[in-house]
Order: structure tokens, then C-alpha cells, then sequence
């Protein structure tokens, strides 16, 4: 997600809230905005799925937070958040794997 810098483990959303993540990004507008980045641009860019998931789900490897939907809906694949904290690109022919659905205008997400 290009400019936008996801806040350090000791800035947690669910580590302060028994272990759940928002339930949608305008919980998280305050942090974002007191660490300097852009809400707007998070509004715009990003898809956010972490509603309803806790840290303490399995799969924590597998499971998607958020993700670019401008650069998915440029069918190129997309940059995606992962629950146990990692980031990575996401090709086109595996975006299924994890419940993207891929398309000009449509950027939903289906459970795997």
C-alpha cells in the first residue's frame, strides 16, 4: 500500500481491545491522523476486511485485513495486510486463494 505505513505492534488497535479489530477503519481515523498519514487516502485506496476477526482466529498467515483495491482494480494484483502482520503482493491468478474477487469494478471478497 504505497504511502501509507501501517502503525507498529505497540500501536495495536486489538491489542487494546480484547484481541478484535475495528470494525471499520473510521475507528482507527485518530491514530492514523496523530502518526502523521493520510485517512483520506486510506478511505479511497484501501479495502478493509478486519471487521469482525480477532487475533486470536487461526489461520492468522493466511487471513487478509486489507488490501490495495486501486492497484486491484488496475488488474495488476494488489498489495495486502495479513492478520499475523505481514504485507504482501498478491498475484492476479491467487486472488482467489484468498477471497479477492478481481475485476474493474469489483473488488469484493468472498470467503476461501
Amino acid at each position: 500500500m504505497s504511502s501509507f505505513r501501517w502503525p507498529s505492534r505497540r500501536t495495536c488497535y486489538a491489542c487494546h481491545h480484547n484481541a478484535r479489530y475495528p470494525a471499520s477503519l473510521e475507528e482507527l481515523r485518530a491514530g492514523i491522523e496523530k502518526h502523521g498519514q493520510d485517512y483520506q487516502w486510506l478511505v479511497e485506496n484501501v479495502e478493509y476486511l478486519g471487521a469482525g476477526k480477532s487475533m486470536r482466529d487461526p489461520d492468522a498467515h493466511s487471513t487478509v485485513l486489507a488490501y490495495d483495491k486501486a492497484l486491484l482494480q488496475a488488474g495488476k494484483g494488489t498489495h495486502a495486510v495479513f492478520r499475523d502482520g505481514h504485507a504482501s503482493f498478491i498475484e492476479p491468478k491467487r486472488l482467489s486463494q484468498y477471497g479477492i474477487l478481481a475485476g474493474p469494478q469489483d473488488t469484493r471478497v468472498t470467503p476461501p
